[in-house]
C-alpha cells in the first residue's frame, strides 16, 4: 500500500555499516614527561587510517514528512601515527613517532529530519 504524503508512520528500524579512511588528529598540551618535575610534552599531528563504523537506530515517522530518530553509533579505527613530541625543555629531544593503539568511539545521537 502506498504511503499517503503528509501521514505518520509507525517504529522503523535503522541498520548499517560502512569502512573507509578516517582522518585521526591529536593536539595535545602539557602531557606530564615520564615523571621530570616541570617538564612537558607536547603532541600535535595526524593521520589517515583504516576504520569502520556499525550503527543500529530507531525512527518515528510523523506527520506532515517529518522523521525522529535516535541512532547508536560504533566506530573502530586501526592505530594512529602523530610524530614527534617535543617537550618543555629545548634540552631533551622529541621521542620516536607518538602512536595509538585501536581506537573505539561510541556515539548517542539524535536525529529531526524534514523531507521535501
Amino acid at each position: 500500500k502506498p504511503e499517503t504524503p503528509g501521514a505518520a508512520g509507525g517504529l522503523s528500524l535503522k541498520l548499517g555499516a560502512g569502512v573507509g579512511i578516517i582522518n585521526v588528529s591529536a593536539d595535545i598540551d602539557s602531557i606530564s614527561a615520564a615523571g621530570v618535575p616541570g617538564v612537558t610534552a607536547t603532541v600535535d599531528g595526524d593521520s589517515w587510517e583504516f576504520g569502520g563504523q556499525a550503527k543500529i537506530g530507531l525512527s518515528w515517522q510523523l506527520p506532515h514528512a517529518v522523521e525522529l530518530g535516535v541512532e547508536y553509533r560504533l566506530m573502530a579505527v586501526g592505530g594512529a601515527s602523530f610524530g614527534t613530541a617535543s617537550f618543555s625543555d629545548p634540552l631533551l629531544v622529541g621521542i620516536a613517532e607518538v602512536e595509538s593503539e585501536s581506537v573505539l568511539t561510541h556515539a548517542v545521537q539524535a536525529r529531526l529530519s524534514f523531507e521535501f
